[in-house]
């Protein structure tokens, strides 16, 4: 009987070794508001979803979700760690040092961070796309022409090892897009009518770093650290 309860215990302790194995290997990780670059205007203020926009959050928020998407990392959620520095009156941006990541990552409880920057983070157009106002009788309609959006967000970041305080890997990624718009744009009675490209840079940039993200994303899970 008592050599049949010992290799039912060893029986039990041999399953559990993967796991526990598994449990090691699995990376506390937290991601950082990216930095955006001197150069970067702050051009999408002028659209209408661009009131309270940064860059820098959209991309970290998008990696975050990307990584904690990936079997080996557990990823600080961004609400617990924008409480933490907000508590310890720590900024979330990415410019930290590797001297002060190893406090930081302390306080959230990560052994690495995620800090980077946006490089660029443009929008333009060819010039074309001129429109026509049709007045109709209670309704302002515009025949507009097609013009070429041309997007590019770029991106580059840093992995830091809290407890050393060592970079232990770097990425950079970039993705240029070219959306064409134009179309049937006015209002009806105050009813807007869409169109007018107001959606357009939200959509375009969006799908731009959502990509750049999985490309960060990617090159942080395959990281030998």
């Amino acid at each position: 009987m008592k050599i049949t309860l010992k290799i039912l215990i060893c029986a039990v302790l041999f399953m559990l070794m993967p796991m526990c194995c598994s449990a090691e290997n699995v990376k506390r990780i937290a991601v950082l508001d990216f930095d955006s670059a001197s150069g970067i205007s702050n051009w999408w203020s002028s659209y209408s979803w661009g009131g309270n926009f940064r860059p820098g959050e959209a991309v970290a928020s998008a990696l975050t979700t990307r990584l904690a998407n990936s079997s080996k990392f557990v990823v600080v959620e961004r609400e617990a760690l924008d409480a933490i520095l907000r508590e310890q009156k720590l900024g979330a941006s990415g410019a930290v040092s590797p001297e002060t990541a190893s406090e930081m990552g302390r306080l959230i409880g990560a052994r690495y961070l995620v800090i980077g920057t946006v490089t660029e983070f443009s929008l333009t157009s060819d010039g074309g796309g001129g429109s026509i106002r049709v007045p109709i009788s209670g309704i302002s309609l515009g025949l507009g022409g097609k013009a070429n959006k041309r997007v590019r967000v770029s991106c580059e970041c840093k992995v830091v090892d809290t407890v050393t305080g060592a970079i232990v890997m770097a990425s950079s990624a970039r993705k240029d897009m070219t959306v064409s718009s134009g179309g049937l744009s006015g209002f009806y009675r105050g009813y807007d009518l869409g169109g007018r490209g107001g959606e357009l840079p939200s959509s375009a940039l969006g799908k731009g770093i959502y990509e750049v993200a999985q490309s960060l994303a990617n090159d942080i899970a395959s990281g030998k650290f």
